[in-house]
């Protein structure tokens, strides 16, 4: 320790980027890497505080910086586009629920029925699916630590989502004792959770062929998808930080950041059957 040097530092930072996943041989996140020099340079930094070094040679090191990348949003009238062609397919509730609410990926994956109330028309954001280096499945507590996010559903949801239920019943009662005990409202046919980068890589699969999009484009604008998509973080519905979201978006959930999130989930339903109407007429001529 008492040897190691600013240089030394960079080289490994480098290499990191370029084939530091032992796993894949590639190069890590520049994110991971970030994480890792903070980390060094903690340490390094209590070493100079105990006298082991003179110096923190992380100092002079340049950190990594993690380069944003834009989300590509689906227009409107594509987004209808893309519900519409999803329509009795196993895409359509994960999408409508992803349009209706801006859950996160593992947010919709790890819902259960248990954690909505229909009575009043809302769900709560209890947990989320999340998946292992190792590639196994993990349920874990969502984000939000104080409490837990409470989301206004529009009708043409909550219908959805009980025409579901049924049909789930229908299935649960053919595996009898054996269907697991998950409650998961979107899980696989067996009633075993669904693996996040599955699911990813179905919806990315689905959306590609229905809407034609180009690779990078994995979210919608009214107002996200839930398999890639990063959103702005609002105190209820809005479930991540980090990305700004559009204009058309953060309007949409005024009424969130405010409180109301029940106008929110009625201007959104108006919005999606706005564009399914125009898709409908379209198809008409």
């Amino acid at each position: 320790m008492c040897k190691l040097q600013t240089v030394q530092l960079a080289e490994f930072y480098t290499w990191s980027s370029t084939a530091g996943n032992r796993r894949t041989g590639k190069g890590l996140s520049t994110q991971t890497v970030l994480h890792i020099h903070r980390l060094l340079s903690k340490a390094l930094k209590q070493a100079v505080i105990w006298q082991l070094r003179p110096t923190n040679p992380a100092n002079a090191v340049q950190a990594p910086r993690p380069v944003r990348k834009e989300v590509k949003a689906v227009e409107e009238d594509r987004s209808a586009l893309l519900l519409g062609s999803a329509e009795n397919t196993v895409p359509y509730l994960p999408i409508l629920r992803g349009l209706c609410t801006g859950m996160r990926r593992g947010e919709i994956l790890g819902l259960r029925w248990s954690d909505i109330d229909f009575e009043n028309s809302r769900l709560t954001v209890n947990q989320a699916l999340g998946q292992t280096r190792a590639g196994g499945l993990k349920f874990k507590p969502t984000k939000n630590k104080k409490s837990h996010r409470t989301i206004a559903l529009p009708d043409c949801l909550i219908a959805c989502l009980l025409d579901h239920r049924a049909n789930q019943d229908k299935i649960r009662k053919l595996f009898g004792p054996d269907y697991p005990k998950f409650d998961l409202v979107m899980p696989l046919a067996d009633g075993t959770p669904w693996a996040p980068d599955d699911f990813t890589d179905a919806y990315i699969a689905f959306s590609r062929a229905s809407v034609q999009e180009t690779p990078g484009s994995t979210t919608c604008a009214i107002p996200m998808l839930p398999s890639c998509c990063a959103g702005r973080s609002a105190e209820n519905s809005l479930a991540t930080s980090r990305t700004r979201q559009s204009n058309g978006t953060l309007n949409i959930y005024a009424h969130v950041m405010s409180g109301d999130d029940e106008r929110a989930a009625d201007t959104v339903e108006e919005m999606i059957k706005k564009q399914l109407g125009k898709k409908g007429a379209k198809n008409q001529k």
